[in-house]
């Protein structure tokens, strides 16, 4: 080997075992990956000619794929060529007498639905048509991007370039081939790149997996953790290609739009949260008991949990056999099919806010009221106090990442615990269950999930041919989501769910994975759920340990409720004050200066973070205000981003803040009106 290409060997090894010292401090997922060494080799002629020799016997020679490149960003700067992802709000969508639709009468305010329709019917008055507007979104000139996705990391010299070339605020690099990256940082310098990053002033993240889902989500992680990122920023978001997979790149970029939705999931909106803070001021003026758990039931206690779906048809004559020695949790509308079968559960468990819930019981048990006698209810705080009159025992859960929750935690220090519950009434269920101490839980109809694509209930629930012929209780029960999801199924195969069912059956398996002490044992012919059992049927005895002492049970289950005495004018005083707070730093952002776009995305990302920065997650205002101030801002982004005119798009831009903070004060006077309803 001549001095030349000792050298240039030298040079190369130096280069990735800095690399590796790097993503060892800043990214140890992926320091991990380069404990093998990449497949490919690299040949170094005596003139410093290199040529990477790939393990399909493919070759490359460096100085090429540099021009290569070269090439490729030079096609990327053409605007009317390059590849962007479209997530339009409609602008001008609009009507005159905005409402909630077909929920409409479940809500104590309209805000929601008249705010963005204001945004909209503004929009459309000044730009009833396409003329001087943009098709693609644009960030304050040709060379600045809000948002760049690069699919391959390559040998890496396309990234320099690309950063020296744009002013890009957030960077993601995304590798399928981990042998590839592995090759990179023989040659990319990711030490220098960062820090040139930095310079910049760019986030810079890389995902590096080979599973297409995962890096969709992974994605998604990336959105919602970094504090520059807002989740719309995907809206116009500029993709570069530096691999030739059009195949996988295709693949990659539509998981990415599908998954979009979990961006928002699970946000929220104003008027919603409304519903939480007066039925949970009504809850504690009620003295209702709240959960602390000072006592968790005996370590032998078994818990059924019954949810609606399709297999609860089958194991109803489980639940008959062995229902005298467990605890029978009865999950929101399961209750009807329990009440047709003459099965008696322990216990009911709502999570849904609205009032119409009361109706909906009513309907479940066919209005046969004496079935609810002996049967205790578990509500989440914000459930509507309606319903827990219609028990003879109640207890209330306290609800995490949850306004009223998050006020209890923080200021009137009740000493109760706080579930998650979410998203549907089966995860209520587990976490009570999982945290008041019993040690073997079994699912029944917990399917998130069925084989037959539209079948998600048993056929005995009201969701079917029980639906009650009441307009208001079948918008309820009909507003279920449409998409197809494929999950691997519990005994084997797959099984279709939508997108609340999977996030419900992923949040399920958190809860297991919990408490490594303790069985759930999943009964169902539906999906897989992670940390549970499978336990078809026909071999249930075989895990049968005996039972427990029902009655005992239940009277533990009943004592680890508490009545709380709870200061509500201090309570109330403490939001308010809270809230004034945050319109108050919403109004200084909104006041500081904006002379070019630029500006108008720092202020869209700032009061963005007011909600849903770290920092702020559980404060009450950011989980009051987060979904209705994202969707207000999203649209506000939309709108300023393809305005043409740039005088045109700071005035649109100071319009639509305008209008976030005239939104922000009419709903601090809705919480008053609602805590004075509350406390009459």
């Amino acid at each position: 080997m001549t001095p030349l290409q000792q050298a240039y060997l030298n040079k190369i090894r130096a280069t990735a075992e800095a690399n590796a010292e790097f993503f060892a401090l800043n990214m140890p997922q992926h320091r991990r990956m380069l404990d093998e060494a990449p497949t490919a080799s690299v040949d170094i002629s005596d003139q410093g000619d290199l040529v990477v020799r790939y393990a399909n016997g493919e070759s490359r020679r460096i100085a090429t794929d540099i021009l290569d490149m070269e090439k490729r960003i030079e096609q990327f700067a053409d605007l009317s060529d390059r590849p962007q992802i479209l997530a339009f709000h409609k602008l001008r969508h609009f009507v005159e007498k905005p409402s909630h639709g077909r929920l409409e009468d479940i809500h104590y305010s309209n805000l929601d639905a008249e705010y963005p329709n204001r945004v909209t019917r503004h929009f459309a008055k000044y730009y009833p048509d396409d003329n001087g507007l943009h098709r693609y979104p644009m960030f304050g000139g040709e060379k600045e991007i809000s948002l760049l996705i690069v699919f391959g990391s390559r040998l890496g010299w396309h990234l320099p370039r690309l950063l020296a070339e744009y002013k890009i605020r957030h960077l993601v690099v995304i590798e399928t081939d981990v042998d590839a990256f592995r090759l990179s940082v023989f040659f990319q310098d990711y030490v220098l790149l960062s820090k040139i990053a930095q310079e910049q002033g760019t986030d810079l993240i890389f995902i590096v997996q080979s599973d297409v889902e995962k890096i969709a989500r992974s994605l998604t992680a990336a959105m919602l953790k970094s504090e520059g990122l807002p989740q719309f920023f995907i809206h116009g978001a500029s993709l570069f290609y530096a691999v030739d997979d059009a195949e996988m790149v295709a693949k990659i970029r539509v998981t990415i739009i599908e998954t979009l939705w979990e961006l928002f999931f699970g946000m929220g909106y104003f008027d919603d949260e409304l519903i939480t803070i007066r039925h949970t001021f009504d809850n504690l003026n009620q003295r209702l008991p709240i959960y602390t758990r000072k006592t968790p039931v005996k370590p032998d206690a078994v818990a059924f949990i019954v949810g609606s779906g399709p297999s609860l048809d089958e194991l109803i004559p489980i639940l008959r056999e062995y229902g005298d020695r467990a605890v029978i949790f009865s999950c929101g509308t399961a209750i009807s099919i329990l009440h047709k079968m003459g099965i008696k559960p322990d216990f009911h468990i709502e999570k849904e806010r609205q009032s119409v819930i009361t109706d909906i019981i009513e309907k479940s048990v066919g209005q046969d009221m004496e079935f609810l006698k002996g049967v205790n209810f578990i509500g989440l705080s914000p459930v509507f106090s309606g319903v827990f009159k219609m028990f003879d025992r109640c207890g209330m859960l306290l609800k995490a990442a949850d306004t009223m929750g998050s006020m209890i935690e923080q200021e009137a220090q009740t000493g109760g615990v706080f579930l998650s519950g979410q998203p549907t009434v089966a995860n209520t269920a587990i976490d009570f269950a999982l945290n008041a101490g019993f040690r073997h839980v079994y699912l029944f109809g917990v399917d998130f999930g069925s084989k037959q694509k539209e079948k998600h209930h048993s056929q005995h629930t009201v969701y079917l041919n029980l639906l009650p012929e009441e307009d208001h209780l079948k918008k309820i029960l009909a507003d279920q989501p449409e998409n197809d999801i494929v999950v691997p199924g519990n005994f084997g195969g797959e099984v279709h769910t939508n997108k609340v069912l999977s996030f419900a059956r992923r949040m399920m398996g958190f809860a297991a994975g919990n408490y490594p002490d303790a069985k759930v044992y999943n009964l169902n012919d539906g999906a897989q759920i992670e940390y549970t059992l499978p336990l078809p049927p026909e071999n249930f005895s075989k895990s049968w340990g005996g039972g427990c002492d029902k009655r005992g049970t239940v009277d533990d289950a009943m004592a680890t409720f508490e009545v709380k005495d709870v200061d509500l004018a201090k309570l109330e005083a403490s939001l308010l004050s809270r809230i004034d707070k945050f319109i108050g730093k919403a109004e200084e952002i909104v006041a500081q200066p904006q002379n070019n776009l630029s500006d108008v995305i720092d202020k869209i990302v700032r009061i963005h973070w007011l909600t849903l920065s770290p920092a702020n997650m559980s404060d009450p205002c950011a989980l009051l205000f987060r979904g209705t101030t994202s969707r207000l801002l999203s649209m506000a982004y939309n709108a300023a981003t393809i305005i043409k005119d740039q005088d045109e798009a700071l005035a649109k831009a100071e319009w639509d803040f305008g209008n976030l903070l005239d939104c922000l004060h009419e709903a601090r006077e809705e919480v008053i009106k609602n805590i004075r309803i509350a406390l009459s």
